[in-house]
């Protein structure tokens, strides 16, 4: 199943008190992209050598704001994840699956996640990320 949007009417007022009525848009993220982030947040995490427990948690806070955790729970997904990062799959296939998706921005940051977790971004970490970006083709994020 494709990425996809729920739209919710939710009313809200004009200055001048008059109740109107805004849509709220909520993304869902796909199984393909959900399985590319994990993916993505694995291959990060195994890049300096070991996986900290605090990369585990951020991939899980991740999740869990998107609302991930409460459709899939939460063994699924970090069992996907210590598959990912025991056997490192080829991600290129799972990457070009939600190339153009609206919610393929999940995966940079769940890569992202990751790589600050820790509290040190290895120079290999922030390649993978960069060719994460590259194969999903979405902007390097402005520095903060």
């Amino acid at each position: 199943m494709p990425d996809h949007a729920v739209a919710r009417r939710r009313l809200s007022h004009t200055p001048n008190g008059r109740p109107t009525a805004r849509p709220q848009v909520t993304l869902h993220p796909s199984t393909a992209t959900i399985h590319a982030a994990i993916v993505a947040a694995a291959l990060v995490a195994t890049a300096d050598g070991h996986v900290a427990p605090r990369e585990r948690r951020s991939l899980l806070r991740l999740l869990r704001h998107h609302g991930v955790l409460a459709r899939w729970g939460r063994s699924a997904p970090m069992a996907l994840f210590d598959e990912a990062v025991r056997d490192t799959p080829d991600a290129a296939p799972l990457f070009a699956a939600v190339v153009g998706s609206p919610c393929a921005d999940l995966v940079t940051q769940a890569a992202t996640h990751v790589a600050l977790a820790d509290g040190v971004t290895w120079p290999q970490e922030i390649a993978i990320i960069d060719s994460i970006r590259d194969r999903l083709r979405t902007p390097a994020e402005p520095a903060r």
